[in-house]
């Protein structure tokens, strides 16, 4: 009989080999792992940006760089904005937010621990 993983170690597994590919990739490129701009505050903006893409590419209905069914679409990308986010465990981190051309934007506050993202548009 094999035994079986519960959920929750299932999880932390998943997480430990997520940490354990980013501190190695952190190590290759020779950021910092910790202080004002180590490894957490790098992840945080990581996290922060993958977020926001995945947020646009869901509002766009495609990925970034292809096309609409069409060939052409009447909304795209349009670059990104610098803002800064401001949490209460790593302090400041600069993101940069993406455009698109009818400006759909991102409120993106944080409040205690948490990070929140709500789209308006």
């Amino acid at each position: 009989m094999t035994p079986t993983k519960k959920p929750d170690a299932e999880k932390r597994n998943a997480e430990r080999e997520a940490a354990l590919t980013f501190v190695r990739m952190a190590k290759e490129k020779g950021l910092d792992l910790t202080g004002p701009d180590g490894l957490p505050k790098q992840f945080t903006k990581s996290v922060l940006e993958t977020a926001l893409d995945e947020e646009m590419t869901e509002h766009l209905g495609r990925a970034k760089h292809k096309k609409s069914k069409d060939g052409r679409a009447a909304n795209t990308r349009n670059g990104t904005t610098a803002k800064t986010v401001v949490t209460d465990s790593v302090g400041p981190v600069g993101i940069e937010v993406p455009r698109d051309r009818d400006v759909f934007c991102f409120n993106v506050c944080s409040t205690g621990s948490a990070v929140f993202f709500r789209s308006v548009g």
